[in-house]
């Protein structure tokens, strides 16, 4: 749990980089730019030929995008918000 308190602090990012020269530390909730290019790619790790209607847990939305620019023509890609209700 500390660790992951400290997750965004600059001190712990430069000791990540130090132990892992050259690592991407990808946002949380893989947000970004790269983060969605990377979920393009899912579809190549399945037969997705097969499929035509893709459903995916949207959080901040990245991986369902990514999804969507790597779909076929034909294939419809429902994201579902995962995230509490305000109020709720």
């Amino acid at each position: 749990r500390r660790q992951y308190a400290e997750k965004e602090l600059p001190s712990f990012l430069q000791q990540l980089a130090h132990r892992f020269p050259g690592v991407y530390i990808n946002p949380e909730g893989g947000g970004g730019l790269r983060g969605m290019i990377g979920s393009e790619t899912i579809l190549g790790k399945i037969n997705a030929a097969d499929y035509t209607h893709l459903c995916v847990a949207i959080g901040t939305g990245t991986t369902w995008l990514g999804l969507i620019r790597g779909s076929l023509p034909y294939q419809q890609v429902i994201g579902v918000p995962a995230h509490r209700l305000p109020g709720r």
